[in-house]
């Protein structure tokens, strides 16, 4: 019996050193892939000082000695894995200004400490793809330049990210005119600041969701839109005015733009200046009751009620800044855009 618990011990104790020395958490590492083409000196990596440099790089299978944000590479497409031992907080400017970047995949990036992940793919001129699958965002606060000309960008899944605590997306997909469509339908935004030059010169985006944006903070939207030609209809019922002290050109020229919702929208004198940015004939949905002022502003066409599945019964109206009432063009457009 001695010998059986003695025996016992020393085995205990051999499995406390080596969970000591093997621990389960070891496998908790960052890792970031890369695809890369080009030849020659390569940034893999921004310049700044904001975040950590990688504890290892490998190159294929071939672990990189010297750790760089640059890289030599002989083979025009390759594969680069950044690994990191320990989580950190600071991804601004990680890939800034590294243009022969083509994927980004972070489905094996294990870090919930992130807060700042702003101007972290500015400049991603060749950037077509980027795997968020594993990318925590609860603790980021700043969104800022974060996509800035990604100029290669067709479309992006954003939909795992939180924003609940972002209080800057101003320039967040500046310039970005290969997008087509974004939707944003889980951006509930309450804390949000600022939002200006958010979506300019996306000029192919067609499809657009921030239907669950609340906007009660917001002080700076303008050029938000701006030059977003492909835009035909902006969902926007929650867009709140009260605090806004910046919001000029907000629109400015999103020349194809027939159809606003503002269902939700509470009275603001700002919002008649918001229109009047809108150089061109326009079918804007607001709530009479809420919004009685804005709704004696706006010149009635149609005074039917029409009950669509995401808005609740609302009345069109429309705003014109010349004296012709083309109520048929009108008519039609409204059509359109409820079938």
């Amino acid at each position: 019996m001695k010998y059986f618990l003695f025996t016992f011990l020393i085995l205990f104790q051999i499995i406390l050193k080596l969970n000591f020395l093997f621990p389960k958490e070891v496998s908790k590492i960052c890792e970031i892939k890369l695809k890369i083409k080009g030849t020659g000196l390569q940034f893999i990596l921004g310049s700044s000082n904001y975040f950590k440099l990688p504890d290892e790089i490998y190159l294929g299978k071939s672990k990189i000695g010297k750790i760089s944000n640059f890289i030599n590479l002989t083979e025009n497409e390759n594969t680069i894995i950044l690994r990191w031992n320990s989580t950190f907080q600071n991804c601004r400017d990680m890939f800034s200004k590294c243009s022969n970047i083509t994927e980004i995949d972070f489905s094996s990036f294990n870090n919930s400490d992130l807060d700042d992940i702003s101007y972290m793919f500015s400049g991603c001129t060749s950037l077509t793809s980027i795997n968020f699958s594993r990318f925590n965002t609860s603790n980021i606060t700043s969104l800022y330049y974060t996509f800035k000309d990604c100029i290669n960008l067709v479309s992006l899944d954003l939909s795992n990210f939180n924003t609940s605590i972002v209080d800057d997306m101003g320039y967040m997909f500046y310039n970005c005119t290969s997008l087509t469509s974004l939707d944003l339908s889980n951006f509930n935004k309450i804390k949000l600041v600022y939002m200006d030059y958010m979506f300019s010169y996306c000029g192919n985006l067609s499809f657009l969701d921030i239907s669950s944006f609340k906007t009660p903070k917001v002080q700076y939207s303008a050029w938000m839109f701006y030059d977003c030609k492909s835009l035909t209809s902006l969902n926007f019922p929650n867009f709140n005015a009260n605090r806004l002290k910046e919001y000029f050109d907000m629109f400015y020229n999103c020349t194809n733009l027939k159809y606003i919702n503002f269902s939700n929208t509470y009275d603001n004198s700002k919002l008649n200046n918001i229109f009047k940015q809108i150089r061109k004939e326009i079918i804007v949905c607001i709530n009479e009751t809420k919004a009685p002022k804005l709704y004696s502003k706006l010149i009635e066409l149609n005074s039917t009620s029409i009950n669509c599945s995401y808005i609740p019964p609302c009345r069109y109206y429309h705003y014109y800044d010349n004296e012709e009432k083309n109520v048929q063009r009108v008519k039609n457009a409204q059509k359109n855009i409820i079938n």
